[in-house]
Order: C-alpha cells, then structure tokens, then sequence
C-alpha cells in the first residue's frame, strides 16, 4: 500500500469538503429560484385567467353591438382593433396592451351609448367589464411584484449561474414596471 504524505491527504479532505459545500449551495440556489418561479407561476395563472375574461366581455361587446355603431365613429374601429389585438394576444406584454386598448375601447361604447341612447347599443357589456377592471389591476399589480422578485433573483450572485443552468429568463411585466 502506498503511503501519502499528511499535506495531500489534507488537501483531498478540503477539495471534498468543498465539493459538497458548493453542492449543497447549488440545491440550495436551486430551491430557492424555483420558489421565486412558482410564485410568479400561481399570480401569472390568476392574471391569465382574469384578462381572459375580460377579453372575453370585450368580445361580448363587439358582437353585441355589430351594426349598431357606423364606421365613422371612432368606437367602431376601437372596438374592432381591440377585439383582433385581444384574439393574438399570447405573451404578458402583448396582453396587458390588448387589454388597456379593450379597457378604452369599453370606456369609448359606454360614453357612445350613454350619449346616443337611439342607437340602442348594449352596454351592459362594457360595464362589466369597467366594474372588473379594479380587481384586474390588483393581480396585475401582485403579478408584477412577483415578476419583478424573480427577475431580481436570477440576476444575483451566485443564484445568475444556477439560473443559466436552468435556463431561466426574466418575466415580462404586464404593462409598465412596478
């Protein structure tokens, strides 16, 4: 048996030691950017499923109202952009713009509406949709929060090389940044 000298022996307990201080450092990073990540998940799936209905109403409103408005009115074009924004909609971003032009569009029909009372046009709709608005901003709001959290965390040291290794990007907001 090969006899080693006390100092390499040494210098191999200290290379284990620190092998298993950076992996528990990495688990550790680790679990910490996927509950960043989860966080971020559960307020995007609230704020989807809340926009979605919203994009919906706005829907609501467009067909609800075909014929009833002339196209010299610039609430027919705001309906009709609005609507086609809201269909192609997937990212954060692009969703927070559908909504804010659905949110104007609304706005812009029940103004028409309350001023025009013999067009007839339904109006219901775009209250609905004005009296939601208040809670949307609320989990856009809480969204952003956690959106901007997670950004935060996958840009520190050392958590930026696990979440390269993970392959972690940066949320985007929805409207502007908190």
């Amino acid at each position: 048996m090969v006899k080693l000298k006390p100092e390499i022996g040494l210098i191999l307990i200290v290379t284990l030691g620190v092998l298993v201080l950076s992996a528990a450092s990495f688990w550790n990073a680790r679990g910490k950017l996927r509950r960043f990540e989860a966080a971020a998940d559960r307020q995007a799936t609230l704020l989807d499923a809340a926009v979605t209905r919203q994009l919906t109403l706005a829907a609501t409103l467009r067909t609800s109202n075909v014929g009833k408005l002339d196209a010299s009115d610039g609430t027919h074009d705001a309906l009709n952009t609005a609507a086609d924004l809201a269909a192609t909609a997937t990212g954060m971003a692009a969703r927070a713009a559908a909504y804010a032009r659905c949110r104007d569009a609304a706005t812009a029909c029940l103004a028409r509406a309350e001023a025009r009372p013999d067009l007839g046009l339904d109006a219901a709709p775009a209250k609905a949709f004005l009296a939601a608005d208040p809670e949307l901003q609320k989990l856009a709001t809480a969204y952003n929060r956690a959106a901007k959290a997670y950004n935060i965390q996958i840009r520190k040291n050392p958590d930026t090389r696990v979440a390269e290794g993970l392959k972690l990007k940066p949320r985007d907001f929805f409207g502007a940044p908190p």
